[in-house]
């Protein structure tokens, strides 16, 4: 029964996602921890699990979608290594004050 309420919130996160524009986890994390509230998971865990299920999601997708023809070029990827590069460094520095 439990999968069968995960795969319906899913199609209904994906759907969502999609009509709005904005990433799954926005929708999904919360609808997570609605779910896990249900099913009496802690408290303490219900954030982590939900957070890490979103996420988790996002590496298989990715990996999915690396493994495509030509989804990637060597300027795509190298512009993609810069950026998290300058662009995580930069927003650490900036953090940490």
């Amino acid at each position: 029964m439990e999968w069968a309420l995960y795969l319906l919130l899913g199609s209904v996160a994906g759907t969502l996602a999609g009509l709005f524009g904005v990433g799954g986890g926005v929708i999904i994390v919360p609808i997570l921890l609605f779910v896990f509230g249900l099913l009496e998971f802690a408290d303490s865990s219900a954030v982590h699990l939900a957070v890490g299920t979103s996420l988790a999601s996002i590496v298989f997708t990715s990996l999915v979608y690396a493994r495509a023809p030509s989804a990637w070029s060597c300027a795509l990827a190298s512009l993609a290594k810069n950026g998290t590069r300058f662009g995580g460094g930069g927003g650490s520095r900036i953090m940490a004050g």
